[in-house]
């Protein structure tokens, strides 16, 4: 049983949701080095979130695509809090919106 290294986060917060959306996806994945990411060492020894070696291309698909939606959804923020002509401006936020 072999662990390969499939990304590398400077916050074990970071490392514990691309966990999580691998675990959601049937793979099992492991955090090392979490310590240091915790003590806000990660840009130093980053937590390296590491699976079995007939998962690491897979895991690598699945981590590209949560990437790519991370960064959707953080642009539409960014757009969405710029836009003055937002629904909010005239009243509450929606349900689960940045206040």
């Amino acid at each position: 049983m072999s662990l390969v290294t499939v990304a590398e986060y400077a916050s074990h917060v970071e490392a514990d949701l691309a966990r999580l959306k691998l675990f959601g996806e049937g793979i099992d994945a492991h955090i090392m080095d979490a310590g240091m990411a915790s003590l806000g060492l990660g840009f130093m020894t980053p937590a390296r979130l590491m699976v079995l070696r007939e998962d690491e291309s897979q895991a690598r698909d699945i981590l590209a695509l949560y990437s790519a939606e991370l960064e959707e959804l953080h642009r539409r923020q960014i757009v969405d809090d710029d836009d003055e002509n937002a629904p909010w401006r005239e009243g509450t936020p929606p349900e689960g919106a940045p206040s």
